[in-house]
């Protein structure tokens, strides 16, 4: 196994059709350090809405009346309460052939072998991260990122720490629809299986945070 491999994360931030600046971090082996979990609360407040039985009882009262409208806001107020109050999480997390264009539109990878200079892309949709509302009414959310490569046995060969801030600000309803594909490349990594570990952390709550893992078969490498 070799000492240390080089490793080029680009991570591309995608929401509905909207998508973010990207970012080209490059990492040889050693954690790239930084301080990117900063108090960005000023001004800011975590959005409270009903409590969520509250919404809930709400949407079957207007159920019952025939008032679709007004039971599906009452179920979408229920969420935002929900969301808040949820522990960070990640859904649909798979390896995909190319970077998804939007939220959801992602075409998956057959098998997890990789070769190469093919490049590993996985896409993933966070959950629960907070969403905080502006002193004019918009909603914004702020994540960090770290990106480390592991060998079968749990060792750490690599990775870049504390990438980001990824935000969005601005937006003017309540935000679910989000979704990260993470495009490394990597060189100087023998043959064998490895495990691609992304830990998240919410910017706004850094008591939420997450840690997905998936596991990837290395075939061949190009450079050193």
């Amino acid at each position: 196994m070799p000492n240390k491999i080089r490793i080029t994360v680009l991570l591309l931030f995608i929401a509905a059709f909207f998508c973010a600046p990207a970012l080209l971090a490059q990492g040889s082996g050693s954690v790239v350090s930084g301080s990117a979990v900063q108090d960005q609360n000023q001004g800011l407040d975590v959005v409270a809405p009903p409590d969520p039985m509250t919404a809930l009882s709400n949407a079957q009262i207007a159920l019952s009346s025939g008032d679709n409208r007004a039971a599906l806001n009452a179920i979408m107020l229920a969420e935002q309460s929900l969301w808040n109050s949820s522990p960070l999480s990640v859904r649909n997390v798979a390896f995909v052939t190319e970077p998804a264009p939007g939220f959801g539109m992602y075409n998956l990878k057959t098998g997890e072998e990789f070769q190469g200079d093919e490049p590993i892309i996985l896409y993933c949709e966070p959950v629960g991260y907070t969403q905080i509302k502006d002193s004019d009414g918009t909603y914004g959310f702020s994540l960090i990122v770290s990106v480390d490569i592991l060998d079968s046995n749990g060792n750490v060969l690599g990775g870049n720490q504390n990438l980001g801030p990824y935000s969005m600000n601005g937006l003017k309803s309540f935000y679910t629809q989000y979704n990260i594909c993470f495009t490394l490349n990597l060189r100087g990594l023998d043959p064998g299986s490895y495990i691609l570990r992304i830990t998240m952390t919410d910017n706004f709550d850094p008591t939420k945070t997450v840690a997905i893992e998936k596991t990837f078969n290395w075939l061949s490498s190009v450079g050193g």
